[in-house]
């Protein structure tokens, strides 16, 4: 994946009646989905389609990003602690995988989702 040489849209500025605007991502359906259990998993590919991921977990993970070859996810400065829900995150140069960890006692769901830009 090469850096971005201009800004790219997430998706068409839509606002509510009183013009708050309202902020969406346009997913492109496609998606991988991982469990988060105590040891960290094996390296997957992020699904393809863009250098923006939503990222959705239903609960604490510890998720690591990098190429093919990244190190395990684990509670450290080289992962990125995601709360429960959904975000956004962009990709930087050369990752083109991650691995994932629980946070807590209970093994979690996680899905990731390519997000097209206009």
């Amino acid at each position: 994946m090469s850096e971005l040489t201009q800004p790219q849209r997430l998706a068409t500025p839509i606002a509510f009646s009183g013009g708050e605007h309202l902020q969406l991502t346009n997913g492109t359906g496609t998606r991988v989905v991982a469990t988060a259990g105590g040891s960290s998993t094996a390296a997957a590919a992020i699904p393809a389609g863009g250098n923006v991921l939503m990222i959705r977990a239903v609960a604490a993970i510890w998720i690591r990003f990098g190429a093919a070859g990244v190190g395990a996810a684990a509670a450290d400065a080289n992962s990125i602690l995601f709360v429960a829900g959904e975000s956004p995150y962009l990709l930087k140069n050369g990752e083109t995988h991650f691995r994932v960890l629980r946070a807590g006692t209970d093994d979690v769901l996680l899905q990731l989702e390519s997000v097209a830009t206009l």
